[in-house]
């Protein structure tokens, strides 16, 4: 089994698995997912870079170097390097680089595409979610409460709303039992 996870990273419809040994008592929870398999494609990379070395070092840039593909290692594709990383959710990801080269007086800026970019959570420091959404909930929960805030300033009252105090104001407005 540990040959299998070694031969990683796996992919399933063009998108990275995780895989590793079942530990009992093991949950899934999507919320503390800090790390994830990527390929990503550098656009640019000098040519002395394109060997092992060269391009453990580019992808370092990126995130950890967990493998290359053939046609990259084989030079058989020129137009950009494909390399898979493990990005950490505690870092923001990288779309450019600069690498000092002698073959040009000013650093060559290499372009990082993603083929595919997990949702990134900025404030949980996790994969899977955006808090933004929870924000915007945030936002909706506030709004609403403003809502029921003036409500009670004009002397409108929603059904949640009705206490004790508040049936004898309503009078012939109160809705009939049926």
């Amino acid at each position: 089994m540990g040959e299998v996870l070694a031969r990683g990273p796996w992919l399933f419809g063009g998108k990275p698995i995780l895989l590793q040994k079942w530990q009992p008592g093991f949950q899934f929870d999507r919320n503390k997912i800090r790390t994830l398999p990527v390929w990503a494609r550098l656009h640019g990379l000098p040519f002395p870079l394109w060997n092992r070395q060269g391009l453990s070092l580019a992808a370092s840039m990126v995130g950890l170097p967990i493998a290359c593909d053939e046609a990259t290692l084989q030079g058989h594709r020129m137009e950009y390097a494909r390399v898979c990383v493990e990005l950490d959710a505690s870092e923001a990801p990288v779309h450019r680089f600069q690498v000092d080269s002698p073959l040009t007086v000013t650093p060559i800026t290499v372009e990082v595409t993603y083929e595919w970019k997990p949702t990134r959570c900025p404030s949980c420091k996790v994969f899977g979610h955006s808090c933004k959404v929870t924000e915007t909930k945030a936002k909706e929960a506030k709004d609403a409460e403003k809502d029921k805030e003036m409500e009670k300033e004009r002397g409108e009252v929603t059904p949640t709303e009705v206490n004790i105090e508040q049936i004898s104001t309503l009078g012939s407005k109160a809705p009939a039992i049926p």
